[in-house]
């Protein structure tokens, strides 16, 4: 029985030790590459990446900002602005980025609390979750573009492959390059840059 117990704790020990070994594997692996989950999500499987990138679009009132907004632009996920910013924008839509986009008054409201219900600090998408520490105590940017958590993500793509590329044109074209940005996906494996390819980091 001695011999038993021995070999149970040294079984457990072993067990401990690997388990010790593989958590601190997890929390030293990059912390940039967007492959990267939470270690309770991707060894049981809750809140599923994809699921949490994409909750927005399962909101009731999705579709109507899909209707107002998506017409003449991507209807950006909201996780890629913090609320201020979003407060900013939508009080600002008789001058829009040069356009008038004005709605009424109900509309207004309407999406401001949709967009503010799924904002960066609010979403749990990785991209989200990110540009809500990038933005934190810092001025509120109307562009995502301008944002520092942006810029650090696309610095290295040359005026040639976004600016001069006659299929992109401005970094403000996301779906241009990421092929699931409409699905609130900007994973890099997914990235193809028309007339580049397939970006490898």
């Amino acid at each position: 029985m001695k011999m038993n117990n021995t070999l149970m704790i040294g079984t457990a020990s072993l067990l401990v030790l690997g388990l010790s070994l593989t958590l601190a594997g997890q929390l030293s692996a990059d912390d940039d590459s967007e492959r990267e989950g939470g270690i309770i999500q991707r060894w049981f499987g809750e809140g599923d990446k994809h699921g949490r990138q994409s909750a927005y679009l399962k909101d009731s009132d999705h579709a109507r900002y899909q209707e107002e907004c998506g017409s003449c632009h991507l209807a950006y996920p909201p996780g890629l602005m913090p609320g201020s910013a979003w407060q900013r924008v939508m009080g600002g839509l008789a001058d829009h980025f040069g356009d008038n986009a004005e709605l009424d008054e109900v509309s207004v409201l309407q999406l401001q609390a949709y967009l503010l219900r799924h904002s960066a600090e609010k979403s749990s998408a990785e991209y989200a979750e990110r540009m809500a520490r990038a933005t934190q105590g810092q001025p509120t940017m109307m562009r995502i573009t301008d944002t520092q958590y942006f810029i650090g993500k696309h610095h290295e793509l040359s005026a040639e492959m976004v600016k001069d590329n006659p299929k992109v044109l401005s970094f403000s074209q996301c779906q241009a390059c990421h092929s699931r940005a409409d699905q609130g996906s900007f994973d890099e494996d997914e990235v193809s840059i028309p007339g580049f390819g397939r970006w490898e980091d």
